[in-house]
Formats: C-alpha cells, structure tokens, sequence
C-alpha cells in the first residue's frame, strides 16, 4: 500500500469517527452543534499537523542517512578505481568464497550486507 493510500485511509477514519462522535454529542447530548463541530474539527486538524511534522522529520531524517550512505560508497569507488589491476587481482582473491577466513573477507562481507540494507531500506521507503 502507497503512502499517499494510506494517508487516505487514516484521513477517512478520522473524518468517520469525528462524524460519529459529533452526532452522538448533538443528538444525544443536545450539544451546541456549530460549537461541537468547531472543536472536534480543531482537534482533527490539530492531530494531522503534528502527523504531518512528524512524517516531514522521518523523511529529512531517512534523506539524509541515504545520502551519507552514497557519499561512503562513493569514497570507496574512488579508492577502488585508483588501485591498479593487481591489488584489485588480489583484493578478490583475499575476499573469495572458497578462501580462508579473514578479517578482511569477514569485513568485506559486512559492507555487502550494509549495501543490501540500504538498497531495501531505499525500496521500502519509495
């Protein structure tokens, strides 16, 4: 489900039990309608734009830990492309599934699974 979807959802709901509770407080209570009204809409409204600040923060938040991520990566491609084809030959070697266990291998492994997470965390959050 998008985030625009459910943004319509949670809207809806909203709209639906204020609905609901402003008849009970008119009919029932004999409540001043246009007063009633007034306050549950201000209430509603007052709820989505701290929904809405707090949704803005996650977003700044997740931008900014994308971008740091691709600033890392891209100081690595440019320490990569500037080893010659032998250290890159041995770097591989070093890193190989069927090689002895390293620190380098074990750390090379992390980065991979580190990258694997972004890309997810990247697609979650389209």
């Amino acid at each position: 489900m998008g985030r625009l979807s459910k943004a319509l959802l949670i809207s809806l709901l909203y709209t639906a039990i204020v609905i609901a509770l402003d008849v009970i407080a008119i009919y029932y209570f004999k409540l001043n309608a246009p007063i009633t009204v007034i306050a549950t809409t201000f209430l509603v409204l007052l709820i989505l734009a701290f929904e809405y600040v707090d949704a803005t923060r996650r977003s700044e938040r997740n931008f900014a830990e994308r971008r740091k991520k691709e600033a890392q990566g891209s100081a690595f491609s440019l320490m990569w492309d500037a080893l010659d084809s032998d250290a890159k030959q041995r770097f591989y070697q070093q890193v190989g599934e069927d090689g002895e266990s390293s620190e380098l291998k074990s750390r090379y492994q992390l980065l991979q699974n580190e990258i694997r997470h972004w890309e997810k965390e990247i697609e979650r959050i389209r």
